[in-house]
């Protein structure tokens, strides 16, 4: 064998195990209300059963006040490992200022995604998750109060249960029930207050909200807890 094909050969080796997850994902486009197409993420399971159907946790990344429509395509690598152990399909679309998961055409991208989804693997539709970070979070309390039918389990990570009373729709104990949830937030957020969040989660369990709260009081704004959080989530996502 020539030193040019050994070469060639251990870089195509290379490429191949270097990025092994890569190509478990499919890359989808949605087109919105406002004519735009946006990417949509879906990493595969590695040993996926095509027989078999499929949990499903959709994921809304947060920071929607950029214009890049592709950022969904990109987080869909986030829980890549954890989808191949555990077996379920990890999404995301792609959220942007003129498409928050706030507002129309975000919300219609969202369903649009589930869709698409739906239409090709083979899913198990009691077990359908919509979890976010920050401005995901958020979009996923809205989820629960404008079309909850679409969902089974909530998991809102560093979100506002503000901002959804700020836009008109404000957060009852009547939208959350009958679903489960995982609330995860820092003391030392400096966007939306621990303190204030800590009083209304307790309220809602008052109100016999099915709710798992984990609270760091030393973690700021964002995912810095998240491996102290990551099995408690994982388990959310397929028990």
């Amino acid at each position: 064998m020539g030193k040019t094909l050994k070469y060639l050969l251990l870089i195509l080796f290379a490429i191949v195990y270097t990025f092994p997850l890569y190509a478990l994902q499919d890359t989808f486009f949605v087109e919105c209300l406002d004519g735009k197409e946006r990417a949509l993420g879906v990493h595969l399971p590695e040993n996926i059963n095509k027989s078999r159907k499929c949990p499903v946790v959709l994921w809304l990344h947060g920071g929607v006040n950029g214009t890049r429509q592709n950022r969904g395509a990109e987080v869909a690598h986030y829980f890549a490992k954890e989808s191949d152990s555990l077996g379920f399909i990890f999404a995301s679309p792609s959220g942007e200022r003129s498409a928050t998961w706030f507002d129309n055409i975000g919300i219609d991208n969202i369903k649009k995604s589930l869709q698409i989804i739906k239409k090709n693997y083979r899913i198990d539709t009691s077990r359908i998750v919509i979890a976010g970070v920050s401005d995901g979070g958020t979009g996923a309390y809205m989820a629960a109060i404008l079309y909850s039918e679409y969902f089974t389990r909530f998991a809102v990570l560093s979100g506002s249960f503000e901002l959804p009373a700020i836009l008109g729709y404000p957060l009852t104990a009547s939208a959350m029930k009958g679903k489960k949830w995982l609330i995860a937030h820092g003391g030392k957020d400096h966007l939306y207050s621990g303190n204030d969040l800590q009083k209304w989660v307790s309220n809602m369990k008052g109100q016999s909200v099915d709710i798992e709260f984990r609270y760091f009081p030393e973690a700021p704004h964002g995912l810095d807890y998240m491996p102290s959080l990551r099995d408690s989530l994982l388990n959310f996502f397929v028990r």
